[in-house]
């Protein structure tokens, strides 16, 4: 038990870390490809 329960804490801890990343990156993912679009969308609306 001495070393389960510390692991156990130190592994929860590391996966919110990695959850919290890789939403992060999602979230850029995302504003990069919506911007990626925009220009386009520009472009019809002048035309």
């Amino acid at each position: 038990m001495a070393v389960a329960i510390p692991a156990s804490v130190a592994l929860t801890w590391f996966e919110s870390v990695v959850d919290n990343l890789r939403h992060d990156m999602e979230d850029s993912a995302t504003r990069i490809l919506q911007g990626a679009r925009r220009p386009s969308a520009i472009r019809q609306a002048a035309e």
